[in-house]
């Protein structure tokens, strides 16, 4: 199991910050993310856990998918620090 980061196509500005809600483009500090594949310029926030679903599983949240087990975060989503996406 791999995580996939797109990485980013700009850097923080301070209206980017104002409008990621202060989380900058990245993952956070003390983040816990396994078998996920993160779009471009996503903003992960400090102490965000990301766990894989079972295989075969798919469905569609607001800040995210699950395609196959996959956690996809698509572009440009913000996840606020400390929410935790996985199975129960």
């Amino acid at each position: 199991r791999s995580t996939i980061v797109m990485g980013a196509d700009y850097y923080d500005n301070p209206k980017d910050l104002e409008q990621g809600n202060g989380i900058p483009i990245g993952i956070g500090p003390g983040c816990e993310i396994d078998n996920a594949i993160l779009d471009k310029n996503v903003r992960i926030g400090e102490g965000v856990k990301i766990s894989a679903f079972p295989d075969g599983l798919d469905f569609d949240e607001d800040m995210y998918s699950v395609q196959d087990g996959i956690v996809v975060i698509p572009k440009r989503t913000v996840i606020p620090p400390g929410t935790v996406i996985g199975p129960k």
